[in-house]
């Protein structure tokens, strides 16, 4: 697939412009953005931030590194270019293939050890949230960038960039060589981020709550829901009875059932243990015979997946709301009293 170095340029250009206008707003609400209180909408803004302005500043020094690789190995510098998320470097004066492997990494070694070190330095030396969390963020995308994203890019089109010379058939021991350390540094990060020490980590230094990032998988989870219902069903007032419910590759759930004001009663419990964990909490009253369903509400959302004895207290609230629900039989939403 050729590659348009101009569009390329064009469209890294354009994209600065949004970096200059995520400077002004941080500027702008640095106030909110930096107190002690990290909101999800500083998390949202700080997420767009690592990227376009921090990544620029990394583009600049993988290019610096080339640089001083090839001055390192005794060549010249003919051009450098810097276009905020694009740059290059033309060089002439180095005709050993090993030094060109060289030159072509150190600009991949500068970028991968900038995200490593942010992530290093919010991991062991943590500041606020705010400063945390953009720190790490920039260390994931310049890794994924550096180590997944451009090689794909270069392998797969005509741009013949760092990583084409990286692989290259002149230098087979080195590439060989580094395509070892290539996997092993996805593969640590991959093994690291399911290290469950890792994610509370993560969650303690970026004001997430512990349940937000546990790793939960999916009997562990239908035991904790049942659990937690469970726990609930034995602390209510009424009569209510809780059973395992349906379960999914994304969701496991429970009921808690009892019947009381002439109606039959139900709080499900439901948790996503895909992508985002979360609990939902839905409240329903059906009719005696079950044929027909007179009110169903959600009734709470819970970010992250709580162990049982957080999550209990939440489910009996939801119990005592249902309860609390009075219906006149030709009444399609439930009040409360």
């Amino acid at each position: 697939m050729p590659f348009d170095f101009t569009g390329f340029a064009i469209m890294s250009l354009l994209m600065a412009v949004i970096s200059i206008r995520t400077i002004y707003q941080t500027i702008r609400d640095r106030k909110t953005l930096f107190d002690h209180r990290f909101t999800q909408a500083d998390r949202q803004h700080m997420s767009v931030a690592a990227f376009f302005i921090l990544i620029p500043i990394s583009v600049l020094l993988h290019e610096v590194g080339h640089a001083v690789a090839v001055w390192w190995f005794g060549g010249d510098v003919v051009a450098f270019g810097f276009f905020f998320f694009f740059g290059f470097v033309g060089y002439e004066g180095v005709p050993d293939v090993s030094d060109r492997f060289w030159i072509a990494l150190w600009g991949n070694i500068v970028s991968i050890a900038l995200g490593i070190g942010a992530i290093l330095l919010a991991f062991l030396r943590p500041m606020r949230a705010a400063f945390n969390y953009p720190l790490i963020m920039f260390g994931i995308i310049s890794i994924l960038i550096s180590l997944v994203f451009y090689p794909a890019m270069d392998l797969l089109s005509d741009l013949h960039g760092d990583w084409s010379q990286i692989y290259s058939e002149d230098t087979p021991v080195l590439a060989t060589g580094m395509g070892i350390v290539h996997g092993l540094i996805l593969l640590g990060a991959i093994i690291a981020w399911q290290t469950e020490r890792v994610r509370l980590r993560f969650a303690e230094i970026t004001d997430l709550k512990p349940e937000e990032m546990r790793k939960v998988r999916k009997a562990q989870a239908e035991r904790e829901i049942l659990q937690a219902a469970e726990d609930a069903a034995a602390a209510f007032r009424g009569l209510a009875r809780a059973e395992a419910g349906g379960s999914s590759r994304e969701a496991v759930s429970a009921y808690i059932t009892w019947t009381s004001g002439g109606f039959n009663r139900t709080v499900v419990v439901i948790g996503s243990i895909q992508r985002q964990l979360r609990v939902e909490i839905l409240g329903m009253i059906r009719t005696l015979d079950g044929s027909n369903v007179i009110a169903e509400r959600r009734i709470a959302r819970v970010r992250g997946f709580p162990e049982p004895e957080n999550l209990q207290p939440q489910v009996l609230k939801a119990l005592n709301t249902v309860e609390n629900w009075r219906i006149e039989h030709s009444e399609a939403d439930p009040t409360n009293e």
